[in-house]
């Protein structure tokens, strides 16, 4: 099953605070993904300010379980707020069906810009990845 991005929304974030990853993941045939056609998710949070500045910046890496970031229904409520039952998307499709909420911890750099890619491993074929570029707010304590 190769898969598509039907809609990703993110967001810029005060350093020191998680973020909320939401998209609306569909396959190949046009329908979103269910917990049944995913077999597992990676999260990989990445400095790329450190990485531009010759360091190492991968910062943690999670592997949250399938039922728990993945949604059988597309979610139709806030905090979704990319598209609607008036607007939809260009896919003809509402609301979002992957959640997941990044650790705090990851941000302690504030004022550095993040990626965060999210592998996602198919019941059937080929493994796919979205990433979120997470630009940070310097923040003082």
């Amino acid at each position: 099953m190769s898969s598509a991005i039907g809609q990703v929304t993110t967001q810029a974030v005060a350093g020191h605070s998680g973020i909320v990853l939401m998209a609306r993941l569909v396959g190949q045939g046009g329908l979103p993904v269910t917990q049944a056609t995913i077999n597992s998710v990676e999260v990989q949070v990445t400095d790329l300010t450190l990485v531009q500045n010759g360091q190492a910046g991968s910062v943690n890496t999670y592997t949250p379980a399938v039922a728990s970031v993945i949604f059988n229904a597309l979610q139709q409520t806030p905090p979704w707020s990319q598209d609607n039952q008036y607007q939809p998307g260009t896919d003809g499709l509402w609301g979002y069906n992957f959640l997941y909420v990044v650790p705090a911890v990851n941000f302690e750099n504030s004022g550095d810009t993040f990626q965060i890619d999210v592998a996602f491993v198919p019941a059937a074929g080929e493994q796919f990845e979205v990433s979120f570029l997470v630009p940070t707010v310097k923040t003082f304590i």
